[in-house]
């Protein structure tokens, strides 16, 4: 897994701690399923080259790593330079990203019309929820999709095109869960 601590982002200079208590998944709502995007390392870390080899550079730089985003997220899940679909740390799991006390991951839209991509996606994100599970000892009553909790249509409505829903990946991340 990639790490790039987003250190000039606001949740990073309002560093608040927490003690996680569940996973929301997000998605990104924007038709860009590049990492880069969204994720790109501050000035000053040590293993800048590596992580803008590896994620691409944000010419146009409105990723998230700035002082004027409001909330940021755990993980990011989308393309890396080459094509692949991976996951990128970019906060300490102790540190909130937003006003609860929940790992956020946000999953990078495409135009919603490709199963492949999401079906990668989705891979990735059971691996990455496994983790967290095993990690945290949580069950699928720790996971949420973001519009179970909020107006947003968020993951769900993507899934759905797809022919998936959150129960179903709820179902398959606690299969691979160690019991």
């Amino acid at each position: 897994m990639l790490i790039c601590m987003m250190t000039n982002s606001t949740q990073w200079a309002y560093y608040k701690t927490l003690k996680p208590k569940g996973i929301i998944i997000h998605s990104s709502g924007r038709n860009n399923p590049y990492l880069r995007h969204f994720v790109q390392p501050s000035k000053n870390d040590e293993n800048y080259e590596d992580i803008i080899s590896q994620l691409g550079k944000n010419k146009k730089h409105d990723d998230w790593n700035h002082i004027h985003t409001a909330y940021n997220f755990h993980y990011w899940i989308g393309k890396d330079n080459f094509d692949n679909v991976v996951s990128i740390q970019t906060f300490p799991l102790d540190v909130k990203t937003w006003k609860d006390s929940y790992i956020h991951i946000c999953i990078c839209e495409d135009n919603l019309d490709n199963p492949t991509y999401l079906a990668n996606c989705i891979s990735e994100l059971i691996k990455l929820c496994k983790f967290l599970c095993d990690q945290y000892n949580w069950n699928e009553d720790d996971i949420y999709d973001y519009s179970e909790i909020s107006n947003f249509p968020d993951t769900n409505y993507w899934l759905e095109k797809c022919g998936y829903n959150i129960k179903l990946l709820r179902s398959e991340i606690m299969e691979k869960v160690d019991k």
